[in-house]
């Protein structure tokens, strides 16, 4: 146990509290927000719904790392955020094309037709950077960052992957 660190330092009561109460909270996030986007059709009025949804949780972090750690969250400041997210959107869409070729090449895939979609594909980026915020939220701010201050690096590892991987098995 790393006692110099805040999570360290707590009981393990008080940490697994803060801990349940993390992943309640981003589980309420969640509905709410699909919540609102059962209610409301047009995909254009669901985006403040999924983008609030995010905005709270990296409000809800900000506020855990300012009263838990007591330390500024500069990890998520947007001097860091903006440039981080369009490189791993970069990425993440270099990937898809990079598979979508090599899957052509092979011949187990085959692009038949194009259709643009934009209300679509509005839809789906805007779900699935909630998704990643709220995947983030949980399990790398909530559940790696407190297991590694308090059992150690490789434990976290272990740990994340394995609730990460179960959560994801369909």
């Amino acid at each position: 146990m790393r006692s110099n660190t805040p999570c360290g330092r707590m009981s393990i009561l008080k940490w697994a509290i803060l801990f349940i109460l993390g992943i309640i909270t981003s589980f309420i996030l969640y509905g709410l927000s699909s919540g609102v986007n059962m209610a409301i059709r047009p995909v254009l009025g669901q985006m403040p719904a999924m983008i609030g949804c995010c905005a709270a949780m990296l409000g809800i972090y900000y506020l855990c790392v300012r009263v838990f750690e007591k330390r500024s969250a500069s990890e998520i400041s947007l001097k860091k955020v903006i440039p981080d997210t369009a490189k791993g959107l970069g990425v993440g869409v270099l990937y898809f094309i990079s598979i979508i070729i090599v899957m052509s090449l092979l011949g187990v895939y085959r692009i038949t037709s194009f259709q643009f979609d934009l209300e679509g594909q509005l839809k789906a980026f805007f779900m699935f950077m909630m998704v990643a915020v709220g995947e983030e939220f949980i399990f790398r701010a909530i559940l790696f960052r407190t297991i590694d201050e308090r059992f150690g690096f490789w434990w976290a590892i272990a740990i994340s992957a394995l609730v990460f991987g179960l959560v994801h098995i369909s």
